[in-house]
């Protein structure tokens, strides 16, 4: 078995776990940027609602670091343990409400602010959509994975 077939085989077993992948991914590139020197949230209207709210940049790197690397882990595992797809659920909840989350305070940002709505908007509140998607593959994995 060469290094290739080794990748399709983990290629393929992820398919339908792609949307999760992608979403625990760009938690952690979010949670790397926000870490890195600079304020990159005092840019006005689009990331005012998330200091209004309390969500500095610290704490939100904080929280998606955590969130997406969990997630990773759990997506790592699932299919080797029965539980992997009710974690695979949570996981997904948890980044629905993220996602629901930023696309809102972007939104909220934006047209206080501007007058207009961010293209981000649109594109965190697609993430937030397919989540819950996810979460209604999940719960097939999961009654499969009982045989019911």
């Amino acid at each position: 078995m060469g290094p290739m077939t080794g990748a399709f085989n983990i290629l393929r077993h992820n398919a339908d776990r792609s949307i999760e992948w992608f979403s625990s991914i760009v938690m952690l590139n979010w949670a790397f940027i926000l870490s890195l020197p600079g304020e990159t949230m005092a840019v006005e209207g689009t990331f005012s609602e998330f200091n209004h709210y309390g969500l500095g940049e610290e704490r939100l790197a904080v929280v998606l670091a955590l969130v997406g690397a969990v997630r990773i882990v759990v997506l790592w595992i699932n299919g080797r343990w029965p539980r992997g797809p009710l974690l695979r659920i949570g996981g997904c909840v948890v980044g629905a409400m993220i996602w629901g989350q930023i696309a809102w305070l972007m939104a909220l940002g934006t047209i206080v602010d501007r007058g207009i709505v961010a293209t981000g908007t649109g594109v965190y509140a697609m993430l937030a959509v397919a989540e819950i998607l996810s979460i209604y593959k999940a719960a097939f994995d999961a009654r499969y994975e009982r045989g019911q």
